[in-house]
Formats: C-alpha cells, structure tokens, sequence
C-alpha cells in the first residue's frame, strides 16, 4: 500500500495531534537567548538544545538518515580536530576567509555576477553557520590529506582526485580511532546490543573526549532543515501547553490508556477502507502512529500528554454529537459498502505531480492491464494473479481487498463495482491516475451506531484534543516564538 492510497487510519488519528500545527508569528519582544514562551514559562536555547537532542535520541534508534547524520558528522569533524592537534595543523579565520572569497568570486564569474555565494547557501536550504563551520571542517581535512604522515605534502588539482585523497585519510583516521556511542542507535537496535556508558548528557566520544547532549542539540538546530526544527520547536510548546493544562497520567492510568486504545483496535482496523488492516497488529499501529517505540511513548511526556488530553476529553462528549457525527458518516465508513478485489496500476502524467515519478506510461500501464486479463480469461484465479502481482513488489502496481463507500472518493470504482454481480471480473477500466481490474466479492450492510459508538466516541474526543491545541498554539496570549531562530539566520 502507497501513503497516498491508505486512508487515515484512526480517523481523526493521533497523528494529526503529532503533526506539526501553525504556530504564531515571531515575537519580538522576548528575550536574548529565548526562543519561546508558554503562558509566562520560557524555553532558553540552551533548554531546547538539550529537548532537541531528546526529540532526536528516538530517531536515532530508528533511522542512518537526518539527526543521526549530524551526530556522525560532529564524530568526523572532533575526530578531525583530534588529528590536527596532533600534527600541529591551525586552521586560522583567514583561511576561511580566503576560501569564502574563492567559492564567491567562483559562482560571481560563472553567473556573470547574478549570483553570490550566500544565493548558493540558500537555495542549499542550510544556514551560513552551518556553511561557515563546514568550510572549516574542509580545510582541516584537507591540510590533513597532505601532510606527510598521510600522502604527501601537497593535494591533487583535479577535484575528484583531491575528494578521493581526502576520503582515503579520513577513513584510515576513523578505523583507528576510538569512536563509543552513549545513546542507542539502529545499529544497536539491530545488532542487539547496548550503548556504552558514558555518563550523563554524553551521546557519544571520541578517543575518550565527549560529545555532549548540548552539542549535538545545537548542531541539530543549525544543520537540519528548518522544517524539521520547527517541528521540534513546535513540540516543545505543545508539550509546555500540555503541562499547563495539568494533563498528567500516572503509570497506572498510562497503561490503561494503552489497554483502551488495544481494545478499540480490532473495530478501528474494520472500519478502515483497505482490508489489510485486518493484519496490522496494535503494536505495529501504535508505533507507527506515535513514530517510536512504546516504551519510548512511556517515557515522552509529549506522548503522555497526548493520551491524557484526550482520555479528559471523552467524558465531554454529548450524546448530541455523537448522533451527529454518525449521520455525517453514514454514506462512508460506517454505511454500507462493496467489498471488492481490485488490482491497481499506477500510470505516469505527461504534467504535474506525478510525471517522471518512474511509473509506467498509460499505455504501458494498458498493457499489463490487459495482460492480466488475458491471465483471467485463460482460467487462471483472481487470487493466484494478484498473489503474483504483489509478489512483484512494485510500488506501482497492487492487488488488495478494499471496501467502497458512497463517497466521491470511490465514485468511479462503485460506478463499476455496481454494474457487476459477485464474483465478476471487470474488463480493465480507468480512473484518474490508474488503470484497474476488479473482482466483486459481495455487499456489506451499514454499521449501526451501537457497532461503532466506541470509535465515535474517540473520534470526537481526538479532534476536540487537536482541536484546543490548535486554538491555543494560535492565541499569543498563550505562545510566543522566536522563529527563525537567531541561530539558523
């Protein structure tokens, strides 16, 4: 299944709570060294480094790409200025002067002076802080590659050659050194293996000299795209507006939290336009759904402040609404559907946002359409081609089970599914993007609202939840910012 062709699960899902949410202007007023203020109670850049560091620690766990990334390149860049010191190496503000000019007098000439070096900064969407330190970094390595000890005294002009010099050094200083992790990593995770222990507020070290919970937050802050530290930042306040608001869970209430939502599992997934819901389990769900592990969860008071704002809405549900929302609902997810066996082909657009995404033509797509039904019409079974057609493992191409609604999301595909008895096949059809072969399984009857009083219920309670996080995010009675942030200027 595609993001782009699973529904919301849960509805007005968590996920909607944890992503991110307009926040107010900057404000101007605050002061020097506060990047935020929640009803009176401000978040120092110093703090947000230390949450930023904390935010990333889960993600570290579960990807190579983004915070863990920095956390690798402040490894090589102290590893680096290890290796200088040894040799004696000083890399001066001149030097990066002098390379500054050189990159801009570069770009200035090839451009024919429409463009400057800080133009290239920024369509690069990094900040001139994180340019600037990179540029010392290079310099380094590069003094490095040619002293003696390593491959000569001076450095190839051909830049490949020189970037493969360099790379050459690096990888021989890095095999050598002492490099321990403090936080757990996905190589951990994967490797069942524990970090090392270094002591409080230490991520990780190098030949013993430690990177700090500081340091790694303000590089995060400096060097990841400003999306991701908004959404840090962004994070931050609503878990400030959460403490406000006095919404706390003990252990015990946690866990029975987490019960609940177990328990409301198994009718959520039924009510979910594709089947294969049927076999995600609530642990993989509840991962997904808050991007970390529940044991993780357990110990984020973001998280934690989530579940408990939305277990004190529940009670604030009226019956009145509940009526409501079931009848707004009637013609989708809880009215009466086909259920269907589709097989579906992507095709590329000659414009817009789906041209060169690597998917085939429409007439490609026609083709292996027609294909299959010439598989159909020779006996083979609907299931056996679509086992085959998943077994493929083609992003563009899918055979799943699929519940269609009276909505206009579906119309096309009910249009068809309507003209058919159970158990035909349709000859290949077209919606918008796709090209499709459908087998009818049989009609669904409507759900009642006793059958789903439950998911109402927390539906409701999820967007009342989002709902009072989005009024007081907005309010600058309740938050102020500075964005961007003095740091990323």
């Amino acid at each position: 299944m595609t993001n782009r062709q699973r529904p919301a699960p849960w509805g007005l899902c968590i996920l909607l709570l944890l992503a991110a949410i307009a926040l107010p202007a900057a404000a101007d007023e605050l002061p020097d060294g506060v990047v935020a203020e929640v009803r009176g109670r401000k978040l120092t850049f110093e703090g947000f480094s230390i949450a930023a560091t904390q935010q990333a620690t889960r993600e570290i766990k579960r990807s190579r790409s983004g915070p863990r990334a920095v956390l690798e390149q402040l490894i090589e860049e102290l590893m680096v200025v290890q290796e200088c010191k040894k040799l004696g190496i000083a890399v001066t503000q001149a030097d990066v002067r002098k390379l500054w000019n050189e990159w801009d007098g570069k770009l200035r000439r090839t451009s024919g002076g429409t463009r400057t070096l800080r133009d290239e900064i920024q369509d690069r969407g990094t900040t001139e802080r994180e340019f600037v330190e990179q540029m010392w970094h290079i310099i380094r390595k590069e003094r490095i590659a040619a002293h003696p000890k390593y491959l000569g005294k001076t450095l190839p002009k051909d830049e490949n050659a020189r970037l493969r010099q360099v790379g050459i050094v690096i990888a021989e200083i890095r095999k050598a050194a002492k490099i321990q992790y403090g936080i757990e990593t996905i190589d951990h995770v994967q490797q069942k293996q524990k970090p090392d222990d270094l002591g409080a507020g230490v991520v990780a070290a190098v030949n013993s000299e430690p990177i700090t919970n500081k340091q790694l937050g303000r590089a995060l802050i400096i060097r990841l795209p400003g999306q991701k530290v908004r959404e840090y930042l962004d994070k931050e306040c609503k878990t400030a507006l959460l403490s406000i608001k006095g919404v706390r869970l003990s252990d015990a209430e946690l866990e029975a939290e987490v019960e609940h939502l177990r328990k409301l599992w198994p009718l959520e997934r039924e009510l979910q336009r594709d089947e294969v819901w049927r076999t995600v389990s609530f642990k993989d769900r509840f991962e997904t759904q808050f991007n970390m592990t529940m044991d993780d969860v357990r110990k984020s008071r973001y998280s934690r402040g989530l579940l408990g704002l939305v277990r004190n809405m529940r009670p604030e549900i009226t019956e009145e609404e509940i009526r409501a929302e079931f009848e707004r609902q009637q013609s989708g997810r809880y009215g009466a559907h086909i259920l269907v066996y589709d097989i579906e082909i992507q095709f590329a657009q000659k414009k817009g946002l789906m041209a060169n995404q690597g998917l085939p033509s429409y007439r490609d797509a026609r083709k292996i359409a027609n294909k299959l039904s010439s598989q159909l019409a020779r006996g083979d079974s609907f299931d056996k081609v679509a086992n085959d057609v998943n077994m493929r493992r083609r992003a563009w191409i899918q055979a799943k089970r699929i519940r269609i609604y009276n909505t206009d999301r579906d119309i096309t595909l009910r249009e068809q599914a309507e003209r058919m008895r159970d158990g035909d096949i349709s000859s290949p059809f077209d919606t918008l993007s796709e090209v499709h072969v459908m087998k009818r399984v049989g009609l669904r009857p409507a759900r009642t609202l006793a059958e789903v009083r439950p998911h109402v219920v927390e539906m409701l309670a999820r967007r009342k939840a989002r709902t009072w996080i989005e009024e007081k995010l907005k309010d600058p009675a309740w938050v102020r910012l500075r964005w961007p942030l003095p740091e990323r200027r």
